[in-house]
């Protein structure tokens, strides 16, 4: 039936039923259409045969599932250098193991899909360094960059004398470990994204400060903050700087560690904030004293409403009003760096409520709310600033704070 039905649907079908080997091959082989072949095909398991289908059958489509059958690595290499269809050279590739063959391939291809195939499945580092050599295209020349490990440093210096393209400029200086090179890159190349680069790998304080202080993008100042150690640069970056996040991160790195009293303004929350922080708090003192950290809170709090009809909560707008709940938004602003921390605090309306409770806003949970919201923009400063003491902080208000929600968020930052 399979190979006299005159019916295409049909034979296939039929074929699709069929186990026995050497019917598979002839129908593969020989039959005029070609979704009955690549049925055929799907069923094959002669390595060889499938290997004379792929090179030889007069549809890609048929050819390309024969390769895809392959797992003969042999066979799989051959292909992938004599075949005469890039598809099907490609699918060799895209299940080849042999580093050798793969490189030759990214080298030689005259496919640019099958070279960059073959150059994504080479993990062989020194494959990768031969191709390095050899290779001109920017793409594939930046993704080698960034797929070695420990690249020949030489080499690197020598390449960096090159005209190169935009992402092997990029790639090379996230790369190089020669901090004159790096600092020539990152005080005068015109992409904010080489210089960034650059700045990473850069560990010379006197050209990071000149950066942090000088650059015209903040991404690049920001990267460099990273690697700079200078206290005093990062202070005055903190305080100084145009952008926020600029300043956010010189403060981060720069820690509060040396903090030892907290000036309190706007709202009063001194008992809360002394507990959380382990800090003594004192409202309104004059400015000045560098081991005093002025804080100012302010906080944007409402009663939240629902509706009910015989005890349970409708978000729909009918029935009784009820206050059930809470949020508020808590904002310190830490004064001497300009850097305000917000988190928002939220009582949620319960399952069910009482058609008495809650009758006025002022019955809501807000002060709870409020509480909550400025707990865990204290638990962000205390994290990110507060270095060495913050383990301890954080693990005590994990353990010991009355709200479960504030618990568990100190225990997430732990």
């Amino acid at each position: 039936m399979a190979r006299l039905a005159g019916n295409v649907e049909v034979r296939k079908a039929a074929v699709s039923k069929l186990t026995e080997q050497n019917t598979l091959t002839a129908i593969a082989q020989n039959d005029t259409s070609a979704e009955v072949r690549e049925t055929a095909v799907k069923k094959l398991e002669d390595q060889s045969v499938l290997a004379e289908i792929a090179k030889t059958d007069s549809q890609s489509d048929v050819r390309f599932e024969a390769v895809m059958k392959i797992t003969d690595q042999a066979i799989l290499t051959d292909l992938a250098k004599t075949a005469e269809d890039s598809s099907v050279r490609y699918a060799a590739v895209s299940d080849l193991e042999d580093q050798q063959t793969l490189a030759e391939m990214a080298l030689n291809d005259s496919s640019e899909n099958v070279r960059n195939q073959a150059f994504s499945r080479i993990q062989d580092q020194a494959a990768l360094a031969e191709i390095l050599k050899t290779e001109k295209d920017d793409e594939i020349l930046s993704k080698i960059l960034r797929r070695l490990i420990s690249p020949d440093q030489d080499f690197l210096l020598k390449l960096s004398e090159e005209p190169l393209g935009y992402e092997t400029r990029i790639a090379l200086a996230e790369k190089l470990t020669d901090q004159t090179i790096l600092a020539r890159i990152a005080l005068s190349s015109d992409s904010v994204y080489e210089r960034t680069a650059a700045v990473t790998n850069l560990m010379d304080q006197s050209v990071l400060s000149k950066i942090v202080q000088t650059d015209a993008f903040m991404m690049v100042r920001s990267a460099a903050i990273k690697n700079l150690t200078i206290s005093a640069v990062l202070d005055h970056v903190a305080r100084t700087d145009s952008e926020e996040l600029v300043r956010q991160d010189a403060l981060r790195k720069l820690g509060l560690a040396g903090i030892r009293q907290i000036n309190l303004s706007g709202r009063n929350y001194k008992k809360l904030v002394s507990q959380l922080t382990g800090l003594p708090v004192k409202n309104n003192l004059p400015a000045g004293e560098p081991s005093t950290l002025r804080m100012k809170i302010s906080m944007e709090s409402q009663a939240t409403s629902a509706n009910y009809s015989e005890d349970y909560v409708y978000s729909e707008s009918f029935g009784s009003k009820r206050y059930s709940g809470a949020q508020a938004t808590a904002s310190i602003l830490l004064e001497d760096y300009n850097v305000t921390i917000r988190e928002t605090g939220n009582i949620p309306t319960p399952h069910r409520i009482s058609q008495w409770a809650y009758m006025y806003p002022g019955d809501a949970p807000i002060y709870e709310a409020e509480n909550r919201a400025l707990a865990f923009a204290l638990i962000n400063i205390i994290s990110d600033l507060f270095n060495e003491k913050s383990r301890g902080l954080l693990g005590n208000i994990a353990r010991n704070n009355s709200d479960e929600e504030v618990r568990l968020y100190a225990e997430k930052k732990l």
